[in-house]
């Protein structure tokens, strides 16, 4: 939690020497990197191969939607806002989640959820309009719209995931 909530702070120093797209270029190539290192540890490299060969479609989208396009757009909407805007609506994705769950993966929501987000995205209202949520004056409009639509891409994600394995899952249960 400690070095999750400097990470707003971490991304504006990094963009003030990078660009969005380097920034992203060189965080892929470290997390790869790391990630080879764990797979040639754990001798699991055949297995990642084989993944990959099977699925190599949902591979390629899963990839170019996160990290890719994730991080391109968050990296725009850090570039263009003050931290604590971006981060406060970058942080609504869990509500997105639940939102397009609703028509991706068909749940429910009560009334009380829908009521709820709605205090929570108006308490993002607020400290992206600097405590005037009625005058709809923000920083950047650019800025909020790359930061939500970071909300979008992450909830997708997370729903292509949910919805892949729910189809293995099926599979298996036959």
């Amino acid at each position: 939690i400690f070095f999750w909530s400097t990470v707003a702070t971490a991304f504006k120093i990094s963009l003030q020497y990078l660009t969005p797209i380097e920034l992203v270029l060189y965080a892929s190539i470290f997390s790869t990197l790391i990630l080879l290192i764990v797979i040639v540890y754990q001798k699991k490299v055949n297995d990642v191969k084989m993944h990959i060969l099977n699925n190599y479609k949902k591979v390629f989208i899963l990839g170019l939607v996160n990290p890719f396009l994730y991080y391109l757009v968050l990296f725009k909407a850090y570039d263009l806002l003050p931290a604590q805007e971006a981060q406060a609506i970058n942080y609504t994705w869990a509500l997105m989640l639940a939102f397009l769950s609703v028509i991706f993966l068909k749940q429910k929501r009560t009334l009380k959820d829908i009521f709820a987000g709605i205090i929570c995205y108006f308490g993002v209202l607020i400290i992206s309009t600097k405590g005037e949520p009625f005058s709809l004056n923000f920083s950047n409009m650019d800025g909020v719209f790359f930061a939500l639509l970071s909300t979008v891409l992450w909830s997708m994600y997370w729903i292509i995931n949910t919805k892949q394995k729910s189809e293995i899952l099926a599979l298996y249960s036959l």
